[in-house]
Order: structure tokens, then sequence, then C-alpha cells
């Protein structure tokens, strides 16, 4: 009798717990892509995909690029999705790990930076912008600002002091912004990832070929990445890894009566594992041009 009052109270105890993982709530910092509201209302039907096959409650919470790791201190976000060089950083000062990598584009989970100009440009290579008027993304951006920077450097071009102008936008939709400016004229050259010279094209806003010319590209490297907080549980970890990379092009999930497709509404084509050495080729630009997490005062 007293060893089956005792299972009935460890099966309690283990139910209880169960239970209290599967009501928790869960943050999800995204790091901003184009506006606040581009991210919130890209990833919505995602979140709801993790709810329905997780059980778990997620929250979704849309961070500017500048702001996040101040934000991530504190708010202690259990998941992050994020660019590589925030990952990067995260990763080193707070022990974010990585979960999975997003894919999209001709080289999946990876992309790289390229300098465009028009197709009616006299420059031809890097060392022809000197002196030229050049537009670059953010300053946290790996392939709008980060990778180039590194390749102009390692050509002999010192972007603050070689160039007539070096000009970043700010707000929304900053990489159209670099292309969009070359486009029209306003700047010489621009630093723009080839993954939004594709989406751009894909989406009739651009004829690359005809419209531009890229002069140079640098190493392909690992860009948008899920990453989770140190002590996170195991089995929380497993079940969002597990619904993120089961995710395929017929993946739904119903909002307010409306089936909405997940890779459609959130602008991917799935999530794959990555391992954390393939970032190292990033930590080592940043390294080189004194960068965070490995800025020399």
């Amino acid at each position: 009798m007293k060893r089956s009052v005792i299972l009935f109270f460890i099966f309690l105890l283990i139910s209880a717990c169960k239970g209290n993982i599967a009501g928790k709530t869960y943050k999800i910092g995204f790091m901003i892509c184009n506006s606040e509201k581009e991210t919130k209302e890209r990833f919505e039907p995602l979140i709801e995909y993790l709810k329905k096959e997780t059980g778990y409650n997620f929250v979704l919470s849309a961070i500017d690029t500048v702001d996040f790791e101040e934000m991530y201190k504190k708010e202690q976000f259990d998941f992050t999705h994020t660019n590589s060089i925030l990952y990067i950083i995260l990763n080193k000062e707070y022990d974010v790990n990585l979960l999975v990598a997003e894919k999209n584009g001709i080289y999946g989970s990876k992309t790289m930076g390229t300098i465009i100009v028009r197709k009616d440009s006299n420059i031809k290579s890097i060392k022809d912008l000197k002196g030229k008027k050049m537009i670059f993304g953010p300053t946290f951006a790996p392939f709008g600002y980060v990778t180039q920077f590194d390749m102009m450097v390692r050509e002999g071009i010192d972007p603050y002091k070689d160039l007539k102008i070096l000009y970043q936008p700010s707000h929304s939709f900053q990489h159209e912004k670099i292309i969009y400016g070359v486009w029209f004229g306003a700047y010489d050259a621009g630093s723009a990832p080839l993954l939004d010279l594709e989406e751009m094209q894909k989406e009739g806003k651009i004829k690359l070929d005809e419209d531009f010319r890229i002069i140079a590209k640098t190493e392909i490297h690992p860009y948008c990445t899920f990453g989770y907080r140190k002590g996170l549980p195991s089995e929380v970890v497993e079940k969002v890894k597990k619904a993120l990379l089961k995710i395929d092009k017929n993946t739904t999930v119903e909002i307010n009566g409306e089936k909405l497709n997940i890779f459609r509404a959130s602008k991917i084509e799935g999530f794959e594992e990555l391992s954390d050495k393939e970032y190292d080729g990033l930590r080592e630009i940043l390294k080189r041009i004194n960068f965070p997490p490995y800025q020399r005062y």
C-alpha cells in the first residue's frame, strides 16, 4: 500500500513537470528583416505552426539589429532568429547555441556578398571604386556590409578613406535601397547580398543581368540562423528543431480560417542543420576588421 502511494505521487510529479513544460510560453526574438510590421506578418504563420506542432506557446518579438544584443540581455529570449553576425555575437557573449539555419536561394542556408554597379558603368574592379560614391547596408549586415568591407580592405581600398561617399540608408528595406540607389544612379556602386538580388529578380523588381554588373563576390557563409539559449530544456529544443526541419513546400497552417503556406508566407525554403564550425569563416573576417565580438579597443 505504502509503495503504491509513493508511486502514485511520483506519477503526479512527473505529469506536473511535463504539464509545466507543455503549457509554458517561450519567447522568440526575431531580428527585423525589412520592417517590424513586415517581420511580424512574415513569421506569424511560422509561430502558429510551431504552436500546433509542439504544443508549446510562443511569443514573437521583432527587434532592430542594433538593439538586439541589449534586448536579449533584458528579455532573455528562449529562441533567436538573426543573421549570422548576431548569432556569432550571441554565441560568444551569452552562450546562445545553434539550432538550425534557414534555407533560401541558390546556396541554401548560405549566401555571399556582392558589389554591384549599373550595367553601363565604367567601374570594372574594386580598385576602380577609389573616389566613388558607394552605398552599404547596415553595419551588422554580413552580406550588405561586413564581408564586402573586408574584401575591399584586402584589395587595398579602405572604404572610409578612399571612397568619396560611404552611405548607409536607415529605416526599413535597407538592402532594397542599396540596389535601387545604384540602379537609379544615386551611387556608383552598392554592397548587396546576393540573396536580395535573387529575391528582387524573382519578384520582378529588377532584371539582374540587364540592369547590373557584379564586379566582386565574397565567399559564401551561413546567413539567417535560429539559436536557443543556454539552459533551455533539451526536450523543448528537440521538439522545436524537429518541427522546423519537418517543414516542406506543402506545409500549411490555418489562421483566422485562412490556410497559409509556410514557405510563401515566411519567404523561406526550409531549414537545415549546420555545425557551428561553418561560422568560423565569418569569425575570421570579424577578427580581421576589428568587429564585435572580437574588437580590440
